[in-house]
């Protein structure tokens, strides 16, 4: 491109892997030499700036910044510093470690297959169908509707991360309940026990009980549960609430089906907007980054 127009493509032999996209204004003295080819010698070229970016950036993306340029008067030395125009980048959650991603936008009304946004194929089948409804880019389950993914996972060190809304407090009811063969439960999460909200892990055992109040009934919420090797911790809308070292170690768990919304006869009135699997332990500042991700998505 050339002042914001393109001039070619394919013209050179560079491959995607060792190229660098950049950007930069500058101008010919009328004093500048030249070499033996005929070219301007850069050293006495005038620059005005110079940007690299990690990404090629769009022909809107540089008409725009050329418009930018030819805006600001670059004739007057040690004029006011002004801010590089940085083109809009579309907000994604941490993607490192992701093995299962399920959004409530990907649904309508009538599916019976809840697809992993990943390439990991970890899609959850729906049942009872006619007791969802999508409503907000969120699942809601009525009555007595769950989904249920059948498949072999090894959960070692991990994060599940839940953004929901729960509408009533059912005792015994869950939002996700991850088990081995012939289980019960074995990580379950956002479980209602008398005045408590609970996230449980058996593989060690333990569990972490919180105040029904840190979440607040047709709210939405962002539940995110961390386990490293003797440490488990619970965050609400990316906020440490709590968490506990173990001296027993944590006991890898191969995982044979996932449920969400149901355990054993008791159905979660709730709706659930995004839930995120991890094969790691998210940092805190990454656990923040999803938060602040979920907050630029409407859900209304």
């Amino acid at each position: 491109y050339i002042n914001g127009s393109l001039l070619g493509e394919n013209c050179c032999t560079l491959t995607p892997s060792d190229a660098n996209y950049f950007v930069f204004m500058g101008r010919k003295p009328n004093n500048a030499t030249q070499d033996t080819n005929g070219a301007t010698d850069t050293r006495q070229a005038e620059w005005y700036f110079l940007r690299i970016y990690d990404r090629a950036l769009t022909g809107d993306e540089i008409s725009f910044n050329y418009t930018y340029e030819t805006s600001i008067n670059r004739g007057t030395p040690n004029v006011e510093e002004v801010k590089p125009i940085v083109p809009p980048i579309t907000p994604e959650p941490i993607m490192d470690g992701l093995i299962c991603w399920l959004d409530g936008a990907d649904l309508t009304n009538g599916d019976t297959v809840w697809n992993d946004r990943t390439n990991n194929q970890n899609n959850f089948q729906l049942y009872n169908t006619s007791s969802f409804s999508c409503i907000g880019k969120g699942l809601k389950n009525n009555s007595n509707s769950y989904a249920t993914l059948s498949k072999t996972i090894a959960f070692n060190e991990y994060t599940i991360e839940i953004k929901h809304k729960r509408h009533s407090w059912q005792y015994n009811s869950l939002l996700f309940n991850a088990k081995r063969s012939g289980s019960s439960y074995d990580i379950i999460l956002g479980y209602t026990y008398g005045n408590v909200y609970q996230c449980y892990s058996n593989s060690n055992p333990s569990h972490y009980e919180i105040s029904k109040d840190v979440v607040p009934l047709n709210e939405d919420v962002t539940l995110t549960w961390v386990v490293r090797a003797s440490e488990r911790k619970l965050y609400i809308d990316g906020v440490y609430c709590a968490s506990s070292n173990s001296s027993n170690g944590h006991e890898s768990v191969d995982i044979a089906s996932i449920d969400l919304f149901k355990y054993n006869n008791v159905y979660c009135n709730a709706t659930i907007y995004s839930i995120k699997i991890y094969n790691r332990a998210l940092s805190e500042d990454e656990i923040q980054k999803n938060a602040e991700y979920e907050d630029t998505i409407d859900r209304s």
